[in-house]
């Protein structure tokens, strides 16, 4: 019964956490390594969270071009120094909330009018499942435990924002202000991944195919209909665009190696 539904969904958003969070428990300790030193260790920008050169991270560094990572960076240095277990705190919080958002993607893709009466009650069960099985999935250990890649985690929550955001801005029963709302939130969440990491350069297109695989029966209609949340998400390029240009990275694939 709909009454009953809101605690099931928080029961289960707690039982995600809490089995994210046993999983990864046992990494806070681990050290610094490889790409850890340009990001973390030699970064001497995150040392002063308020000071603009924050938003420049040394150059040929994976923080590089990645302003949001370094703040994040920042963030864990203002609140425990170069202690590693906060930076690890930090991949896992980061990490928790993506597996909850997968959990309500999930959700509310079978909950679309073209879904519901296919998957009916069972859409919550299935959606639970795959978010358990993506926060203890040993393939994501690494993006996990490993600090630097802090930029792919970050990025991954800002993708997965857009797109759950486009999804509560499709629902037919959200209109008004609370639409131009959830697609704002998209647009900021697609330019915050875009100063993340240039994976993020694809969710502009996700969202369009996403959008006809599940929404609309053809990408005419999906254009006509949405066209200004596109050009939109579209304009954030103009971000990675920046950041590509003002702080290239052409010698940081080799740090790892060289660390080595």
């Amino acid at each position: 019964m709909p009454p009953v539904q809101p605690p099931r969904l928080r029961w289960r958003a707690v039982l995600i956490v809490l089995a994210g969070a046993l999983t990864y428990w046992n990494s806070l300790s681990g050290p610094f390594v490889f790409d850890d030193r340009g990001s973390i260790l030699d970064n001497h920008t995150i040392e002063k969270l308020w000071d603009p050169s924050v938003f420049s991270a040394p150059h040929e560094t994976p923080v590089a071009g990645r302003p949001v990572v370094n703040v994040s960076f920042a963030l864990n240095y203002a609140l425990g120094g170069r202690d590693v277990r906060g930076y690890h705190a930090g991949n896992v919080a980061v990490h928790l909330l993506c597996a909850l958002l997968v959990f309500g993607i999930v959700r509310r893709t079978l909950q679309l009018p073209a879904n519901q009466a296919r998957f009916g009650r069972a859409g919550v069960d299935m959606a639970f499942a795959a978010a358990l099985i993506w926060a203890v999935h040993p393939l994501n250990s690494e993006v996990v435990n490993y600090l630097t890649q802090r930029t792919e985690s970050l990025m991954a929550l800002f993708y997965l924002l857009v797109l759950y955001a486009g999804i509560r801005a499709i629902d037919k029963r959200v209109a008004g202000r609370r639409r131009l709302g959830w697609e704002a939130i998209a647009v900021v969440s697609s330019a915050l991944g875009m100063a993340c990491k240039e994976s993020m350069a694809t969710v502009p297109l996700v969202i369009l195919l996403y959008d006809r695989v599940f929404v609309f029966d053809s990408l005419r209609r999906a254009l006509r209909d949405r066209w200004p949340f596109y050009t939109a998400l579209a304009a954030t390029w103009l971000v990675l665009a920046a950041m590509m240009w003002t702080a290239p990275r052409t010698l940081s694939a080799g740090f790892a190696a060289h660390d080595a």
